[in-house]
Formats: structure tokens, sequence, C-alpha cells
């Protein structure tokens, strides 16, 4: 099983038109890399809350759908996470495409650019990359996991040992005759005058 559990590596693709979808999905699955073709952008969300490590987008989808079960989805990953998006670009140089480029990279965070018609080892190159990027996400989620397991575990032991303080400084009160007496006893030997 992956890592990040097992849907953790596959590769959304959300490309409804055209062939784009379908060469994506092929060349990934020949690379050896687990793909699933999303219909639409409410699918596409719903199959990130199961598990993914990177989406492919087509650029066409995202500059006219409305964004916003994305965009919240994003906004309310845990703090190790920045998931990776890769949008297929067009060829020409449209007006407003740098625009649409800022408010995705805001929209959306983590996007990356990739120009069609791309060559298929460009494609499993960045794929490659955001796959690897999201495994460290997922080692780096472990980490944070296992280091709140352990300060849990260290806080419990604490106070443990206080009540455990508490009860002979108690004890040690209730036996003593006055508190210099118990003072004496109860102090550090360091600490203690003669």
């Amino acid at each position: 099983m992956p890592f990040g559990g097992p849907y953790s590596e596959r590769i959304l693709i959300l490309a409804p038109h055209g062939r784009d979808g379908e060469i994506a999905s092929q060349l990934l699955q020949e690379a050896g890399r687990a793909t699933l073709a999303c219909p639409d952008l409410a699918n596409l969300c719903l199959e990130l809350g199961n598990g993914a490590a990177v989406a492919v987008m087509v650029e066409e989808v995202v500059a006219t759908e409305d964004l916003t079960c994305l965009a919240e989805w994003i906004r309310t990953q845990p703090s190790w996470s920045d998931f990776p998006i890769i949008i297929l670009t067009g060829h020409a140089d449209a007006p407003g495409r740098n625009a649409l480029a800022d408010r995705l990279q805001h929209l959306l965070g983590n996007v990356s650019f990739l120009e069609r018609p791309f060559h298929p080892s460009t494609l499993i190159s960045v794929t490659s990359s955001a796959l690897r990027s999201r495994r460290r996400q997922y080692q780096a989620r472990e980490m944070l996991e296992r280091h709140d397991l352990l300060a849990r575990e260290l806080q419990h032991r604490t106070k443990n040992l206080i009540a455990v303080i508490q009860a002979i400084a108690s004890a040690s009160l209730q036996e003593s005759k006055g508190r210099e007496a118990f003072f004496l006893a109860f102090m550090p030997w360091p600490q203690r005058k003669i």
C-alpha cells in the first residue's frame, strides 16, 4: 500500500472534452502511475476527499467552471499538505492568460502550468515531481502525528509524576512536626541548610 494510503498516489485527470484526458491517462499509466479520469469538477472534488497525489486539469475547465469546491478543499487541507495541481494550457498566447494564471495560483496554491502540445516525457516528469513532493508531504504528516503522540505521552507521564510528588509531599507534611521539619525532609540534598 502507498505510504499515504490506498488512493494517495492517484493522479486525478480532469479533461472532459477532446483527447487530452485519454492521452494523459494512457501516458501516465504506461509510466506505472495510477490515474482516474474525472468527468467534471464536482467528481474531482469528491475524489480528492478519497485521496490523490496530484490533479491534472485542462485550462478550458478551470477558466470557465466555478472552482469554489476545489478552492474550499485546498483552503481546508491540513497544515502539512500543499496539494499539487498541473494545468494543461494552450499554446497560443491568449489575452488574459497571465491574469488567469495569477488567479489560479492565488486561489489554488501549488499550481504548475504545462503547455500543450507536450512531450510525453515532460508530462511524466512533471507528474513524477509532483508525486515526489506529495510523498514528502505524507512523510511530514507522519512526523507531525508522531510528534503529537510523543507530546501527549510526555504530558501524561509528567502529570503522573507530578501526582506522585504531590502525594509524597502531602504524606511528608502530615508526618512532619512543623513547617521547617517538612522543608528539611522534603528539600533536595544540595539545597538543605544544616
